[in-house]
């Protein structure tokens, strides 16, 4: 066997991989494993830019302002590894943002629509606020990333995105739900590969509703089945869940009056998002 994909056979190199703990998507230096290529244990990344395998909120894309004391990049340094821009703010308002192209339901985007209620649709705007499962299906169902698709108010709090080498990553900093006055931080980031993660740090007790994952929408798309979140189960030799044909892979949660709060405080999510029908983009 072509145990680390080299073209030969039998010469007894292996892959390193190393432990993601905190299920960020990004492994830490001080503690590997050797497999064979392409086949990343569970709990292990080919990656090791971790530089706190205990946070999932401190990792190379993570929200880093200069002067806040932290390197939450994982940089080495106190400021931001990229410049931040700001986002749209206020109550169900959208900014129309340029940038990398992210392959997506069979199409690059480079425009995206960063919105204060927690989401980025792709292709056009939408202010909704009023999140529900059958707003994604049909021909006019949005084509979205949802990190916490909610009624959100970025006033107090904030919006950010920022231009990486590999991607685009988008944050929500401290925005309230409406008529709340908790905030919730958390950040989408849409690689260039097509994979996407989102990032959770903590969310408030008000409501504790929304709609979380991503959508293909469009004509042909039923309203989507939802998937338990926070126990995806992230297969052997994948960065993330899904096979890559999924039109949809999300989960309501109708909020804490009815028993079904939002539960992805510091926790992350990785995709194999729908590319192009496979997941071949998502090995490792």
């Amino acid at each position: 066997i072509d145990d680390d994909c080299d073209g030969t056979v039998d010469d007894g190199v292996t892959e390193t991989y190393y432990r993601d703990a905190d299920g960020d998507g990004f492994g830490s230096a001080a503690s590997s494993t050797v497999a064979p290529c392409n086949s990343a244990p569970v709990g292990y990344r080919s990656d090791s830019t971790d530089c706190n395998d205990g946070s999932a909120t401190i990792q190379p894309y993570a929200y880093d302002p200069s002067g806040d004391g932290y390197d939450s990049d994982c940089d080495g340094s106190d400021a931001g590894r990229v410049s931040y821009s700001s986002g749209p703010s206020g109550d169900d308002v959208s900014s129309n943002i340029s940038g990398s192209s992210f392959p997506f339901c069979g199409t690059s985007y480079s425009s995206y629509y960063m919105n204060t209620n927690g989401r980025i649709t792709l292709g056009a705007a939408d202010n909704d606020f009023s999140e529900s499962l059958a707003e994604l299906a049909g021909s006019g169902g949005d084509i979205a990333i949802m990190p916490f698709w909610d009624d959100l108010y970025a006033e107090p709090g904030e919006t950010k995105y920022a231009q990486f080498s590999d991607g685009m990553g988008f944050y929500w900093i401290g925005v309230n739900e409406a008529g709340g006055t908790d905030s919730n931080t958390f950040s989408a980031v849409l690689f260039n590969d097509g994979t996407v993660l989102l990032t959770y740090g903590i969310l408030g007790s008000t409501g504790r509703d929304g709609l979380v994952g991503w959508a293909c929408g469009g004509s042909g798309t039923s309203t989507p089945t939802e998937r338990n979140l926070s126990v995806l189960s992230y297969p052997v030799g994948y960065w993330g869940f899904g096979t890559g044909a999924e039109r949809a892979v999300v989960e309501l949660f109708t909020g804490s009056g009815s028993g079904d709060p939002i539960d992805l405080s510091t926790s992350a999510l990785r995709f194999c998002s729908n590319r192009d029908g496979t997941r071949s983009h998502c090995a490792e």
